[in-house]
This record gives C-alpha cells, sequence and structure tokens, in this order.
C-alpha cells in the first residue's frame, strides 16, 4: 500500500509465531497504529506494558519507545504507518530476516 500511495501510508497484515519478541525501538520520523485481530500480545512503551487481548488498538506517536511479544499462540496485526516511505526501504529486511508473515507490506 506504500506504492499505492505515494509513501504516504503503510499498511500491513502480518502473523506473529508464538512468543515472538518484536525488540523496543523508537521511529524519528513515522507513527504506527496497530490493531491485534487475533491472538494476545504484550505492547511495550518504554517503562509501560500491558497485556492486550484480541481487538485491542494501540498508537504509537512519532519518537515514541514501541515493541511487542506474542503469548502463547500465533498472533495477527493489522499495523498502519504513517508516512509510509519509511516502510519500502525497508521491506525486504522484514522479509528476509524476520519470522513475520507480511502480506500488504
Amino acid at each position: 500500500m506504500a506504492e499505492d500511495t505515494g509513501g504516504a501510508l503503510a499498511a500491513l497484515d502480518f502473523w506473529v509465531p508464538p512468543h515472538d519478541v518484536f525488540p523496543q525501538h523508537t521511529h524519528a520520523n513515522e507513527a504506527e497504529a496497530k490493531y491485534l485481530i487475533e491472538g494476545g500480545v504484550n505492547f511495550q512503551f518504554g517503562d509501560i506494558s500491558f497485556d492486550a487481548p484480541t481487538e485491542t488498538f494501540v498508537y504509537y506517536a512519532i519518537g515514541r519507545p514501541m515493541g511487542f511479544t506474542a503469548h502463547n499462540e500465533p498472533a495477527r496485526l493489522s499495523v498502519l504507518g504513517v508516512p509510509g516511505a519509511f516502510y519500502l526501504t525497508v521491506r525486504s529486511f522484514f522479509l528476509q530476516f524476520l519470522k513475520f508473515d507480511l502480506r500488504y507490506m
């Protein structure tokens, strides 16, 4: 989708294996919104974290630490990144090195 919007917006739909960890990091130029479609995860915001059930929505502002860990079952997440141009440059990294099953990136 980032290509379709000229980099204005990126939409991702992916599965995360059980117990998989997406370490905390920050984005200097992009905000992210995540919607938990299936499964459960623990979302982290710096020193704050919470266990999220299915249908949880979270928003990470630009510069805010973000991360998550999947619970005992696979988790499916939908992510919107604004702006989306950054996701075009890292798509190959995600596909080669991470266990995520990316759909619309």
